[in-house]
């Protein structure tokens, strides 16, 4: 009798070890996920930051290129006079 509980008890206790070992890959494999997941999210939000800093490049640019536009055609509008003067024949209607 003491045999087998001997025996039984060296059963349960390997049961357990399987266990254990299969919870902790399970929980590795769990924790390598996670970690891919976490580094393909980096990339994408690294991808999706450059295309931003690029726009906003571009954006800027075109900024200052209407800017000198208008800057450059100031002088010569014709509506900033007719503004002060609105009688004047010569002006748009705005």
């Amino acid at each position: 009798v003491r045999q087998f509980h001997s025996f039984h008890g060296q059963h349960l206790g390997n049961m357990g070890t399987k266990r254990r070992e299969k919870n902790r890959d399970a929980a590795r494999k769990s924790r390598r996920k996670q970690t891919e997941r976490a580094d393909e999210l980096h990339e994408c939000i690294e991808r999706s930051n450059s295309a931003l800093k690029k726009e906003i490049a571009a954006l800027k640019r075109d900024f200052n290129l209407y800017k000198t536009a208008l800057e450059r055609h100031e002088p010569y509008c014709c509506l900033r006079a007719c503004a002060s003067s609105s009688s004047s024949p010569t002006c748009l209607s705005v």
